[in-house]
């Protein structure tokens, strides 16, 4: 009996000291958390101690925390977050322009979750994962960072039910990750992916000022291949510079293509309250691209000279693009134009409503000569009563074939070449 009593004491005090493999309260390490002292070195001493830290509720003020190999695999969380208010739950707050999470090489599979990073509008990053791959990311927050909330170059990251808000980058992520039950909003680019075999699913990339998503290999030695997105929305890119914006930029080089992607089951928009010309898609040096079964709502009506729907998707240098299944509406000029160097895209099945007509602009697809496309099977709607739009305008040699659609416009043309001469057609169903 007293050594059943010993041994139960023993366990107690092991507890209170940290040393049973329970997880650590970085006040145990003098963290204050009061929004006034620097907490760095003693939130530093918790993650040396080789055990899992949690943050109570508070705000901790710190520089640069590098993650050490001995915390692999553990786990670092706080009390949760709150969107509306900086300051309550528990938030890491930058004092210096330098990120707030370093991993040395090794330190994998970390946990982090329900806390705030905020680069109070002076740091640098919320996480530098140059090392440190496989991290799970669960209902984080990550706020106001100068360059990017979240880089990764190892790849296997798993981002859930978390938010970024105001990064001039929200998430740089490399390959073999994914993404789920997310927003990234504000900044200059929500989410860039610069490696492929990723996954996407039920995310919102909002308000940005330059794009939305860009896709593009990290350098000439980085293969971007394999990745899908699904469920999304995507929507108000804030480009107020006068300048055309797009909000997916799908962008290989000439040593490394983008390859294989599918984007598809989304909704996008483009929103009335921004001052800018938009357009959804922008391919160049990309192959294998599919989109499909998504809703496309531009300007439609409520354009104006400053402010309109340019074109759904623009595709050069790009081969073997599918885009099907959509409904495209409102598109102020060309819903979608084949520019040189493009070949073999098939357009199917998809519902193409009151699309074109605006300065002068009047065909729904443009194809430059010798694409090689097939577009059948698609519905050409104008409900506007608009003159003079067609649904084709292409060369004499454009190489491709153009059948089985059903087309619902005033112009009794169809298809006409780069002079606007009506070009006899036949399998087409006015």
């Amino acid at each position: 009996m007293i050594l059943k009593t010993i041994a139960l004491i023993l366990i107690l005090f092991l507890n209170s000291i940290g040393l049973s493999g329970q997880i650590l309260s970085v006040k145990e390490f003098n963290a204050k958390g009061d929004g006034v002292t620097d907490d760095t070195k003693a939130i530093q001493s918790a993650l040396n101690s080789g055990k899992p830290i949690r943050f109570e509720q508070g705000v901790y003020l710190v520089r640069t925390l590098v993650v050490p190999y001995n915390f692999k695999g553990l786990s670092m969380e706080g009390v949760g977050f709150n969107h509306w208010h900086n300051d309550v739950g528990t938030v890491l707050k930058s004092i210096g322009n330098e990120p707030i999470l370093k991993f040395v090489d090794g330190c994998d599979w970390v946990k982090i979750s329900n806390l705030r990073f905020d680069g109070n509008n002076i740091g640098g990053m919320g996480i530098d994962g140059t090392f440190g791959g496989g991290l799970i990311i669960d209902n984080v927050g990550f706020y106001n960072f100068q360059t990017i909330g979240l880089k990764s170059r190892q790849g296997l990251l798993r981002i859930s039910n978390s938010f970024f808000y105001k990064n001039k980058v929200g998430v740089e992520l490399f390959s073999d990750s994914t993404i789920t039950n997310t927003e990234i909003t504000g900044g200059d680019v929500c989410l860039k992916i610069v490696a492929g075999g990723n996954r996407l699913s039920n995310i919102w990339l909002n308000s940005a000022s330059e794009c939305l998503l860009l896709l593009k290999p990290l350098d000439e030695k980085t293969g971007h291949q394999n990745t899908s997105i699904t469920n999304a929305y995507i929507g108000e890119l804030f480009n107020n510079n006068g300048r055309e914006a797009y909000q997916i930029r799908i962008e290989g080089n000439t040593i490394k293509r983008v390859q294989q992607i599918q984007i598809t089951n989304s909704f996008f928009v483009h929103a009335t309250d921004t001052k800018s010309i938009n357009s959804f898609f922008y391919l160049n040096n990309c192959d294998e691209i599919i989109i499909s079964n998504s809703n496309f709502l531009g300007r439609y009506t409520y354009y104006n000279k400053n402010s309109y729907t340019k074109n759904f998707v623009v595709g050069e240098n790009s081969n073997n693009i599918k885009i099907i299944g959509n409904i495209v509406k409102g598109i102020n000029q060309e819903a979608v134009i084949i520019k040189n160097g493009a070949y073999d895209w098939s357009i199917l099945n998809n519902d193409f409503i009151d699309c074109a007509g605006l300065n002068n602009v009047n065909a729904v697809i443009k194809v430059i000569p010798n694409s090689r496309s097939i577009i059948t099977n698609n519905k050409f709607l104008d409900y506007r009563n608009t003159p003079n739009v067609v649904a084709l305008q292409v060369d004499k040699s454009g190489g491709m074939l153009f059948k089985d659609n059903y087309i619902y416009y005033p112009n009794k043309s169809i298809i006409v070449d780069s002079k606007n001469i009506e070009i006899p057609q036949t399998n087409n169903y006015r």
